[in-house]
């Protein structure tokens, strides 16, 4: 639920990293456990998805939010 308030808030944007979601340390975001749970079950809800990037590196996630969250207020 805090997850999707950010999202409709703009505080969470597309394209983001899931790393982002969690460094701001907002209540209820600051572990890594907790937000990797709820964007599993957001993604399982059809209304996010984490998208694999490959880098130089270490391999990525995006999320990419549905387009009926984007700019809902």
């Amino acid at each position: 639920r805090r997850i999707l308030e950010r999202i409709r808030d703009g505080a969470i944007l597309d394209g983001e990293s899931p790393r982002d979601v969690y460094r701001p340390g907002w209540a209820g975001l600051g572990k890594v456990d907790a937000v990797r749970a709820g964007l599993l079950l957001l993604q399982k809800c059809g209304w996010v998805r984490l998208q694999k990037i490959e880098t130089n590196g270490r391999p990525g996630e995006l999320l990419r939010i549905h387009p009926a969250l984007k700019g809902e207020k």
